[in-house]
């Protein structure tokens, strides 16, 4: 069981350097880390949040955030903005531009997805979507 174990843990690091380089080759004028923070902001309900709650969302360090926010911004993907109310906090808001270069590839990231998921069927995805919940809870609440 724990060689299974290991073989698990090692396989989600290479896994995830393996979706970042296809999901690179994907993109054309993103990231893919980039993309993951336009979707982290998108589905965070959150209207134009604050770099530090990106960084929340994503795990990320808050420099982390803006370095990737600030080439975003220089590609007309976000605008930040000091906040109204708080001088010191950033705003990341999302643009025209971005909400039309997803709507424009929906069929592509559509097409990847199915790909991905190509011969598992839909029992297997209920349960691996169970266990990554379970593996998500154990990960924030290690005690590190």
């Amino acid at each position: 069981m724990e060689n299974k174990k290991a073989y698990i843990f090692g396989t989600i690091f290479l896994f995830s350097n393996k979706l970042q380089n296809a999901g690179d080759k994907l993109f054309d004028e993103i990231s893919m880390k980039q993309w993951l923070l336009l979707i982290s902001i998108g589905q965070s309900k959150i209207k134009n949040p604050t770099l530090t709650q990106v960084s929340e969302i994503m795990g990320y360090s808050r420099q982390n955030v803006k370095k990737l926010a600030l080439h975003l911004e220089h590609n007309n993907f976000v605008k930040l903005e000091k906040d109204s109310e708080d001088n010191r906090a950033i705003r990341i808001c999302l643009t025209k531009k971005c909400f039309n270069y997803f709507k424009g590839r929906e069929n592509i990231e559509e097409e990847f997805i199915e790909n991905l998921y190509k011969n598992i069927t839909d029992d297997e995805i209920d349960s691996m979507f169970s266990i990554m919940k379970k593996l998500e809870d154990n990960i924030l609440n290690l005690d590190i």
